[in-house]
């Protein structure tokens, strides 16, 4: 430790006595707290937490009895520290910490099994820690978490299917809150992808209620705001006497991700009513409130 003097500086806790040392790394300080790794004789390398005196200073526990567990990655969340470590039952997973032996155990595994799912911090988003982590089904992909169990899930299957998206981990949070990061997938090779965790539903504005025409061709057009990174408008439509489609998608334009138009031109095959529902879907998966229109062919 230091104060910052030549006199002030000193050795913490001599944790593994002698010339060897104890080589502690992947330092991270969170709280009043510093968080590490560090290795000795009896347990290998494992998990450590230093409030700056010698009794504070301690492990936080075996995690992998016999050998190293090789702890990194320390990211405090909502009031705990987030970190990954090996054991020869999961692999590399999530675990979490309070700072106390007691209060340090797995935290979820995600691949179960002895491969481990390998998670690496991307970024800490509001109240969520976003991750790159591997299972069976996706690769190598971003997933969030809120610091529990039930709130951790996968954000986005970049590249579908068991091929990872994600790489070389690089990421940088942006000044508006969203994380920016790199990805591949076959179509578009390494690019730079932006993940943003906000809940605000766009809103689809111009959508006129009603109207008649005696056109077969009719084009609707309208703006959609809100963040619309990787967003769409979708729309169903109902013909007389017919069924309703399936969700299709309509063309958007417009540079910025604030602001949109959309597009839909429709073929109006029978005389009689035809009802179009529309609604917007941001790249975050937030669908805004439906809207309606009732075109007459007369």
């Amino acid at each position: 430790m230091s104060d910052g003097t030549f006199a002030g500086t000193t050795v913490t806790l001599d944790i593994n006595p002698g010339a060897a040392g104890s080589s502690p790394s992947n330092f991270v300080g969170i709280g009043n707290r510093l968080f590490f790794s560090a290795a000795i004789p009896a347990t290998g390398r494992e998990p450590w937490c230093s409030d700056g005196t010698p009794a504070g200073t301690v492990m936080l526990g075996d995690l992998n009895p016999g050998g190293d567990s090789f702890p990194a990655f320390f990211v405090g969340l909502n009031g705990m520290v987030l970190f990954s470590a090996f054991t020869p039952a999961q692999g590399t997973e999530l675990w979490r910490t309070d700072g106390t032996p007691a209060g340090t155990s797995l935290f979820v595994e995600i691949r179960p099994g002895p491969l481990g799912s390998s998670p690496r911090p991307l970024g800490v988003i509001g109240n969520e820690l976003l991750f790159a982590a591997a299972d069976d089904s996706h690769g190598y992909e971003i997933w969030a978490t809120d610091g529990t169990v039930a709130g951790t899930r996968l954000v986005k299957d970049i590249n579908p299917g068991s091929v990872s998206s994600i790489g070389t981990v690089v990421s940088h949070v942006a000044p508006d809150g969203s994380l920016l990061f790199e990805a591949i997938t076959p179509a578009t090779g390494s690019e730079l992808y932006r993940a943003s965790l906000d809940t605000t539903r766009p809103r689809l504005r111009g959508v006129k209620k009603r109207r008649a025409t005696e056109a077969l061709r009719i084009r609707l057009k309208g703006r959609v705001t809100d963040d619309l990174y990787a967003g769409r408008v979708e729309y169903r439509l109902k013909r007389p006497g017919a069924g309703t489609t399936k969700w299709r998608k309509t063309k958007l334009r417009g540079k910025g991700p604030e602001e949109k138009r959309w597009v839909l031109r429709l073929a109006l095959r029978e005389p009689g009513a035809h009802v179009v529902r529309l609604r917007a879907v941001d790249g975050n998966g937030n669908v805004s409130k439906r809207k309606r229109a009732r075109i007459t062919r007369i």
